[in-house]
């Protein structure tokens, strides 16, 4: 589950929340990340989380998007922060702009 920024700005610029990734090579790790760029540097912020059994049952995940931070959430805890400042460029911030939601099922590949 994941966003990208309503921008014709190219990736990173445009702003990207990964709120979960599970990888198959580690089924008990849930990753979130968040990719921008300052002044045309690529940059991330990026946060794992162990769950042993995670698949084991249903649980939530939650963003929560407030101007000046993101919080992340799995089953009603806060696991991880983002401070939106950050991204602050001379151009503007992308996490200061609308995002669209993306549902992604895809298996494989090499991350």
């Amino acid at each position: 589950i994941w966003t990208t920024g309503d921008t014709p700005r190219e990736w990173p610029a445009c702003g990207e929340f990964d709120l979960v990734e599970l990888l198959g090579h580690t089924p008990n790790r849930l990753h979130t990340s968040v990719h921008f760029s300052v002044d045309g540097r690529k940059e991330k912020d990026r946060h794992r989380l162990d769950v042993p059994g995670v698949g084991a049952g249903f649980h939530v995940w939650a963003m929560d998007w407030r101007p000046d931070r993101v919080d992340f959430y799995f089953d009603g805890e806060l696991y991880h922060s983002f401070d939106v400042a950050r991204a602050d460029e001379r151009t503007g911030n992308a996490f200061r702009r609308p995002h669209f939601v993306r549902l992604n099922f895809s298996l494989g590949g090499n991350w």
